[in-house]
């Protein structure tokens, strides 16, 4: 026999978030799940029986219905053998498989918040617009209250995702229990809110203005939600503006190092979007998520979401959103050391822009430009340790509008990592030393792990005057202490 018996059999990604597993583990339809195992790997009856405990026979039994899977320690035997990830077996009603920090998709990434009162309300899809609204409520009003979140994991993702490709929309109609009339100004205001809020984010990070916009979330747009009077179109309207809010406060917490809050924000923006029927901003959250995968280095979950981001954008005729789709994509496959996918998949974001009318952009993909397509361009050869590609890319990226003040602080790392990766020691040293001097201006936890990240690559080279100045100056200034808790 050819290979090892006992390796584990490959499934294609996004295997266990497709709509008709999600179906069969729901229904704890085993034959289901077996069938479909066998239809995308290609495996023998035996193989599968083999991974799981089972002869030929039985498998064959479980397959054709003619069998159940009823006890718990065979159950776990099953999720053990098919090496299903967290968001499976609790589907089955198991619990996550392990816990910790690692860099696999089923691990979680745990919270830096110390023990606290943990919020363990699930981060799901309510049935109904209004149970959206109350439950998207609920977590603006804990994480107001500084509670803690749930560790972060790629699994927790998934079926949001994919029940935001399969599930119908449900546009809120006319609402009429509340106190509160919501009419076009109230929403104006929302999103002229989250204008000055991104304002905030670019210039000064994401845990500059964080509790600002949890408290606004908190205290003006979850009465609207839960307590208004508007009629339909003017609820569309209210659910997508404070989906886009949410999303940005999901992108704000990330920003700043709370993963698990961001994950749970995120979701609930998706869901409010979902309740508006607004496919591009749905998209743009499924790129955050996507984003947020890649930082923590989970390049499955990272492309399935891409995928998902890039299809709705697509449907939704968004050129620049199915390129930032597409780069998202990429930068998981670099991260896996794929470069002919990554490859492909920049050349595919090349294609959409080169096909698109940018006048059709939403707003809130102003920031979506040749400076940033560049930076992520960098990001992917960086991640593939192209050390050459990467400073190319990095320095068209500097050509960039200096609002953007946290934007330039990671191009300057990315353009000293290149330095790095090339060999070009002093050189790196200098632009990683701008890079933290930018640092010490804004609160961001990510501005401070690049430029961690940038000491660590030059602890070797201390014989360097260059490489000395911005090692002493890492030791002195940079800290967590710009990241508070307010």
């Amino acid at each position: 026999m050819k290979g090892d018996p006992f390796a584990p059999i490959k499934l294609p990604v996004g295997f266990w978030v497709r709509v008709e597993m999600i179906e069969a583990l729901e229904a704890r339809d085993f034959g289901a799940v077996f069938r479909l195992v066998r239809k995308y790997s290609g495996e023998s009856q035996t193989r599968i029986g083999r991974l799981t405990g089972f002869d030929q026979g039985k498998v064959s039994e479980i397959m054709r219905n003619l069998r159940e899977i009823e006890t718990l320690d065979v159950l776990l035997r099953v999720a053990d053998g098919l090496q299903m990830p967290d968001s499976a077996r609790h589907l089955v009603g198991l619990r996550s498989c392990q816990r910790g920090i690692a860099n696999n998709s089923t691990d979680a990434v745990e919270l830096e918040t110390g023990p606290a009162q943990i919020d363990d309300a699930p981060a799901t899809f309510a049935e109904s617009w209004e149970g959206s609204a109350l439950r998207a409520s609920e977590l603006w009003r804990n994480d107001v209250q500084r509670r803690s979140f749930l560790a972060w994991t790629g699994s927790a993702f998934m079926v949001p995702a994919v029940k935001w490709l399969a599930d119908s929309s449900e546009v809120p109609a006319r609402h009429g229990g509340g106190d509160q009339l919501v009419g076009s100004p109230d929403v104006a205001t929302v999103q002229e809110m989250t204008r000055t809020f991104q304002r905030l984010d670019n210039r000064y990070g994401g845990a500059h203005s964080r509790q600002l916009v949890l408290r606004y979330l908190n205290g003006d747009v979850a009465p609207m939600l839960t307590a208004g009077r508007f009629d339909a179109a003017t609820g569309a309207a209210l659910f997508a503006s404070a989906a886009e809010l949410a999303r940005l406060a999901g992108w704000m917490a990330y920003d700043s190092g709370e993963h698990g809050a961001a994950q749970a924000h995120l979701i609930h923006a998706l869901r409010l979007a979902k309740v508006a029927d607004d496919q591009p901003l749905g998209a743009e959250i499924l790129a955050a998520m996507s984003h947020q995968a890649i930082y923590l280095k989970d390049p499955d979950t990272a492309i399935t979401l891409a995928s998902a981001a890039r299809k709705t954008a697509e449907d939704a005729h968004l050129p620049a959103l199915a390129a930032e789709a597409c780069v998202s994509e990429a930068h998981g496959y670099a991260l896996r050391g794929d470069e002919r996918a990554c490859t492909r998949a920049l050349t595919a974001a090349e294609d959409a822009l080169d096909r698109g009318d940018r006048a059709a952009d939403p707003q809130f993909m102003e920031y979506f430009d040749a400076a940033y397509l560049s930076a992520r361009f960098g990001q992917c050869f960086s991640a593939l340790g192209r050390g050459e590609q990467t400073t190319r890319f990095a320095d068209r990226s500097l050509d960039m509008d200096m609002s953007y003040v946290r934007g330039r602080t990671f191009n300057l790392a990315l353009l000293a990592k290149g330095h790095v990766q090339q060999g070009e020691i002093e050189r790196a040293a200098v632009v990683a030393l701008e890079a933290a001097e930018r640092t010490t201006e804004i609160r961001s936890a990510r501005a401070i792990d690049y430029v961690r990240d940038l000491d660590q690559a030059l602890a070797g080279h201390s014989e360097n005057t260059a490489v000395r100045e911005f090692r002493d100056f890492v030791a002195a200034q940079i800290t967590a202490a710009h990241l508070p808790n307010a």
